[in-house]
């Protein structure tokens, strides 16, 4: 069972890219100065013009081999917003979803989610926040707020899936 966090709509919703994370042709990253494979360089059934085939990001993992620690930093910018053109299976009503991809919620992912959800209300009444475990149980927790009840660390509560253990589908609806 997949941990699926979306915003839901009854308009279109935007795309949110991650700011470091770029994806590139292979004669793109070559231009750009990235590091292609030797075997992908080599093996002539790839077209080197086709997007989307190196995928390259500006974080640096810090190494300390002598104290044996590897950390990768994480931003609270490095998540995505993306739309769905197959939506997931969320009991809902909404025409349009957009899948949150994030490696954990923050705070501060969390306020910049609600920015996120603040500029699409200026053409929409309402949002669903989903949290839900795919396949998981079908009961659903409903929540409703205003915008401007929420914080970054509402979010968070709201998102926090405490190690897998939600045995319920959340939905937070969002009014302006």
């Amino acid at each position: 069972m997949s941990l699926v966090v979306a915003v839901c709509s009854d308009m279109p919703l935007a795309t949110l890219p991650n700011p470091h994370v770029k994806m590139y042709s292979v004669n793109e990253a070559l231009e750009n100065g990235i590091e292609v494979p030797k075997a992908m360089l080599m093996d002539y059934e790839i077209d080197h013009d086709e997007p989307g085939m190196i995928m390259w990001s500006d974080i640096e993992p810090d190494f300390d081999i002598e104290k044996g620690i590897f950390s990768l930093p994480d931003p609270d910018d490095n998540f995505d917003i993306w739309p769905l053109e197959e939506p997931e299976e969320l009991p809902t009503t909404k025409s349009f979803m957009a899948a949150v991809e994030w490696s954990r919620c923050t705070v501060g992912r969390g306020e910049m989610l609600l920015g996120y959800i603040e500029s699409h209300l200026a053409c929409a009444g309402e949002v669903e926040l989903w949290c839900a475990r795919l396949g998981g149980s079908e009961s659903v927790e409903k929540y409703e707020k205003t915008f401007a009840e929420l914080s970054g660390e509402d979010v968070l509560s709201f998102c926090d899936d405490k190690m897998g253990l939600a045995s319920a589908q959340k939905c937070l609806v969002i009014k302006k």
